[in-house]
């Protein structure tokens, strides 16, 4: 069971993130794509996280459980939230986490890598 963690304790460092996403097909994991993504400090930085994979425009996350290195939610999509899964973004250092989102019934869809690069030069970056 995870505990609830004040936001205040989570460690990740902000900056420019390499985001590497990979989609998952009968277990196996194939390169999707790299994304860029500038995270600055703000007041609940798990769902900046876990807002970094590209989701269809009608998913929504609920039931988030949070831990001091990370966060696990449930996620609901399509009209009348048809699918349903679970997503997890677990960090091992301030400067890396892992992502994995899976689809009830398919299981694991979704995994994906983050490592900070740089500080952001830009608060538009």
């Amino acid at each position: 069971m995870s505990a609830r963690a004040d936001p205040a304790d989570f460690q990740a460092m902000p900056g420019l993130w390499q985001i590497k996403l990979m989609r998952v097909t009968h277990g196996r994991a194939s390169f999707a794509q790299t994304l860029w993504r500038c995270f600055g400090e703000s007041s609940d930085p798990w769902k900046r996280f876990a807002e970094s994979p590209p989701l269809q425009a009608d998913c929504l996350r609920s039931d988030e459980q949070r831990s001091s290195t990370g966060l696990s939610w449930n996620l609901h999509c399509g009209r009348g939230q048809s699918v349903s899964g679970q997503g997890r973004v677990d960090f091992d250092s301030p400067q890396h986490y892992t992502l994995h989102l899976s689809i009830d019934g398919r299981g694991e869809v979704l995994r994906g890598e983050g490592r900070r690069r740089a500080a952001c030069t830009d608060p538009s970056d």
